[in-house]
């Protein structure tokens, strides 16, 4: 016999489905918000387009495409949970995209490091490739001394990777005290989907061979360098008009 679900989850649905369009309206009527989530169609398509409509049978490259469905999957959870009011949720995914564009890029470094991590056993892979080990290899690869990707991983994870006092503030709708359960605050989801706009960093180095004459690969793309250029002739025009 089948049950419906308790009354109680099913309004708190309704209530998420309520905010989520007040979020909308909030993004829609600001221009700095409108182009975040302009921005996040984009990294989203380039994914798609990179990771589903891109044909191979080699085992490196399937890994990253594991990887970019991964953080396609985690874009659009975290996307969802900020539009519906749950701030400090959507923050926690988005250091988990975080660290996965710190993998990706990591693995751009050299191309032998991919098969390794995939293939070494976890508490082995979890020394050579835990998140600070990576982000240190990436500043010092960048020449980069004031480790500011430490600093990015480490808010989110004060904000929302560990019961910190510090998240609390996650918490608190604009001048009100904590609240239980989702809330719309207009000034939220400016600050909170920063980690969102990300998402297409890892594919940089594939969007900068394109725009240099070609993508290796990209006759095996579906709907193929067409549609490849359509999303990044998007994203150009997007940013020749925000300057």
């Amino acid at each position: 016999m089948s049950r419906e679900l308790p009354a109680n989850l099913l309004s708190l649905h309704s209530g998420e489905e309520s905010l989520r369009t007040k979020s909308i309206e909030a993004i829609q009527a600001c221009d700095d918000l409108s182009r975040h989530a302009a921005f996040i169609e984009r990294c989203m398509d380039i994914i798609d387009i990179l990771c589903r409509a891109y044909d191979t049978k080699d085992a490196t490259e399937l890994i990253v495409q594991h990887l970019g469905a991964r953080m396609f999957n985690t874009t659009a959870s975290a996307l969802k949970l900020l539009l519906s009011g749950y701030y400090q949720a959507s923050a926690l995914l988005q250091r988990d995209m975080l660290e996965t564009i710190f993998l990706l890029d990591y693995f751009t470094t050299d191309a032998a490091l991919i098969q390794r991590w995939h293939a070494l056993p976890p508490r082995e892979r979890w020394k050579e490739f835990k998140p600070a080990v990576v982000r240190t290899a990436l500043d010092d690869r960048d020449g980069f001394t004031k480790r500011r990707r430490q600093e990015a991983y480490d808010l989110l994870t004060e904000l929302a990777g560990h019961p910190a006092p510090q998240g609390f503030v996650m918490l608190h709708p604009k001048g009100m005290e904590a609240h239980l359960g989702p809330f719309v605050d207009p000034t939220a989801p400016l600050g909170a989907g920063q980690e969102c706009l990300a998402g297409g960093r890892p594919y940089q180095p594939a969007l900068r061979r394109r725009r240099a004459g070609s993508v290796p690969g990209e006759d095996r793309l579906h709907g193929g360098p067409a549609r490849l250029d359509a999303a990044l002739l998007r994203r150009r025009q997007r940013h020749s008009s925000a300057h």
